[in-house]
């Protein structure tokens, strides 16, 4: 499922974990691929999540790149991540996520950066087509 902390999906989250389904999150990234595609407009005011000063903030205390908190992020709470990338460099740093932990007080930071927000919308292409649900 998407999954970021611009869409944390805490209902679906906590269901899933009741009934011992796994999560795999794409997009944990968020915005990263659509910003280039014109699907978010950082003309108004949207701040990307690997330029949000909370996750900057918090890799910068972990000696990390934003990448790996919000990996992190996701992994820390059992869920499988599958980040894409093409860099190899970017990939190796993809997988060092377990060389340093995330506080209970910077996880709930970055919980509250939700806002319920989709890239990966298909009502973009679709035109209202009722595609998904939380």
């Amino acid at each position: 499922m998407e999954f970021h902390s611009y869409l944390t999906r805490k209902k679906l989250v906590n269901y899933a974990k009741s009934k011992d389904i796994a999560i795999t999150a794409y997009s944990s990234f968020g915005d990263a691929s659509y910003l280039s595609m014109g699907i978010v407009d950082k003309s108004s005011g949207f701040v990307s999540l690997m330029e949000n000063k909370t996750i900057l903030d918090i890799a910068k205390n972990h000696s990390v790149t934003a990448a790996q908190v919000l990996l992190r992020w996701a992994v820390q709470q059992n869920i499988s991540v599958i980040p894409k990338s093409t860099n190899t460099e970017r990939m190796s740093l993809n997988i060092q996520v377990y060389n340093f932990v995330l506080s209970d007080e910077e996880m709930k930071w970055i919980d509250d950066l939700n806002k319920d927000m989709r890239f990966v919308d298909p009502d973009f292409y679709l035109c209202g087509y009722p595609f998904y649900a939380n």
